[in-house]
């Protein structure tokens, strides 16, 4: 927490730290999830209405299916 710009104490900056994995046949590209991180962001709740900076550090990972070699 800080002080905003009208002075009064305020959480001023988010970060989350979402972590995906992926499995199955189709592995996404960093263009696809880049891609539709955007997209998620722009039709995004509170990235359109809370006033605090909100940072996204995630991660994402490809987990091969236990099903794929059966």
């Amino acid at each position: 927490m800080q002080r905003n710009a009208e002075g009064k104490d305020a959480v001023t900056c988010v970060t989350l730290q979402p972590a995906v994995a992926f499995s199955g046949a189709k592995v996404p590209t960093d263009d696809t999830l880049q891609r539709l991180h955007h997209e998620a962001h722009e039709s995004c709740f509170l990235a359109s209405s809370v006033k605090t900076e909100i940072l996204v550090q995630g991660s994402w990972s490809y987990e091969a299916s236990a099903m794929a070699g059966r």
